[in-house]
C-alpha cells in the first residue's frame, strides 16, 4: 500500500446474543462462514488491503480464554509481514472506544466490525479518507429493504387522491457499512476510557465542527448476526469469488493432494507463509494435507 501507513482494528468483543437466541453456538466473531471464522476473514481482509499491524479489541476474559486462537492468528500473519495483536479492554468500551486507545499513535485507525464481511478495498477506503482531510471517513452503501406492507403513493397536492398502490416496494435506504477511518488527532478529541458507540463518535466529530465523510461503494456487504444472516452469508461467498482472493503476494509452497472428483486450488496461510493446495481427483505425488491447514483454506475454490 502506497502513501502513509494505516492500523487495522477488528472489534471483536461481541458476545453474540442475538446468534444464540437464532440456534447458533459460539461467540459471534468465532462464528464459521464457509470453514473459516468471521475473525479470521477479518484479519485476511485487512491485511489484503495493505495493513501491517492489526489489533483485535476484546475483553479480558474472551483474549484469555482465545489466547491460543490469538497467537495462532498471530503466528501465522508473520508470515506474510503482518503484526496480530489484541487490544484489550479492561472494561467495556462499547463498539468504538477501544479506537480512542490507539490515539497516541499517529497512524489513520481503520476500524471494522468482526461480525461484518464485504469485499471493499480498504487500501482505496483508507487512500481516500487520507485525501479528504476528512477527521472520519465511513464506508457506506445503498441496502435494498422491502416495506412490509402495501405503500401508497397519493397526489401531492391532493394527499387523499391515490396515485399508485404497490404491494411491498423495495426502497434503497443509504446505510453506514460498519468500516470507519479516523485519525489520530480525531481519537484525541473524543471521550477518552468510557463506553463509545461508532454512531456517538461520528455525531460527536459532526457536532464538534469536524469533517465527516462518507465513502460511498456497492461492494458485497453483510452483517452476520443471526442464523438466517449466516446461511445469506455462506451463499453469498459462492457467489462472489472476491470474497476468497485474499491474499495476492508469493507462494511460498505449493502441493498436491487427491479429494473428491472436481479440482481446484486453495490457499492456505502458515507461520512459513502462503501454502497453495492443488486438490483433485485421483492420486497425486506430494503431502496429505493436515487437518490443521484444511481448517486455515481461505482462498475461493478455483479451477486447476
Amino acid at each position: 500500500m502506497s502513501g502513509r501507513a494505516w492500523t487495522g482494528l477488528i472489534m471483536a468483543g461481541g458476545q453474540g446474543e442475538r446468534m444464540a437466541r437464532s440456534g447458533v453456538v459460539g461467540r459471534k466473531p468465532l462464528v464459521e462462514v464457509g470453514g473459516v471464522s468471521l475473525l479470521e476473514r477479518n484479519i485476511w481482509m485487512m491485511a489484503r488491503g495493505g495493513c501491517r499491524r492489526i489489533f483485535v479489541a476484546l475483553t479480558r476474559a474472551d483474549a484469555v480464554r482465545e489466547a491460543d486462537r490469538i497467537a495462532d492468528f498471530a503466528a501465522r500473519a508473520v508470515g506474510i509481514g503482518v503484526a496480530v495483536a489484541p487490544l484489550i479492554e479492561e472494561v467495556p468500551l462499547g463498539n468504538f472506544g477501544a479506537a480512542t486507545m490507539l490515539s497516541g499513535d499517529a497512524a489513520d485507525v481503520l476500524v471494522v466490525y468482526a461480525d461484518n464481511l464485504t469485499t471493499l478495498d480498504l487500501a482505496a477506503l483508507a487512500t481516500a479518507h487520507r485525501a479528504s482531510g476528512a477527521a472520519m471517513t465511513l464506508a457506506a452503501h445503498d441496502e435494498q429493504f422491502r416495506m412490509p406492507y402495501g405503500a401508497l403513493e397519493v397526489d401531492a397536492d391532493d394527499p387523499d387522491l391515490l396515485i399508485a398502490y404497490r404491494e411491498k416496494p423495495v426502497y434503497p435506504i443509504l446505510v453506514g457499512s460498519g468500516l470507519a477511518v479516523v485519525t489520530a488527532a480525531a481519537l484525541r478529541s473524543l471521550p477518552q476510557g468510557t463506553p463509545l458507540g461508532l454512531v456517538d463518535a461520528a455525531n460527536w466529530l459532526a457536532n464538534d465542527g469536524e469533517a465527516v465523510r462518507l465513502y460511498r461503494h456497492q461492494a458485497s456487504w453483510i452483517d452476520v448476526n443471526d442464523a438466517a444472516k449466516l446461511a445469506a452469508a455462506e451463499a453469498l461467498l459462492r457467489r462472489d469469488a472476491a470474497f476468497e482472493a485474499w491474499w495476492p503476494g508469493e507462494v511460498v509452497r505449493e502441493i498436491r493432494v487427491a479429494g473428491g472428483n472436481g479440482s481446484y486450488v486453495c490457499d492456505a496461510m502458515t507461520e512459513a507463509g502462503v501454502l497453495r493446495v492443488h486438490v483433485g481427483p485421483g492420486t497425486f505425488s506430494g503431502d496429505e494435507l493436515p487437518d490443521a491447514v484444511r481448517r486455515r483454506l481461505v482462498a475461493r475454490r478455483r479451477d486447476a
